[in-house]
């Protein structure tokens, strides 16, 4: 009885290591998909900013020409 009580501590023990394990790879995987979606906003954003420039820039350049 005793050796199966053992046992059961070292299953529990090995359920307890993988489901750790899991739950630290799927942290790590949110870390990873929080850090790809900023790096995508920032790039948005850097593309707005330079078509909202070049709007700018055809703006004035269309007021220039109505003279």
């Amino acid at each position: 009885a005793n050796l199966d009580a053992k046992d059961n501590i070292n299953k529990l023990k090995q359920l307890l290591v993988a489901e750790q394990t899991k739950r630290g790879k799927a942290e790590e995987s949110k870390k990873k998909e929080r850090l790809r979606f900023k790096e995508k906003e920032k790039s948005f954003q850097k593309t707005v900013m330079v078509e909202r420039n070049k709007a700018k820039s055809l703006l004035i350049a269309i007021s220039k020409f109505k003279v």
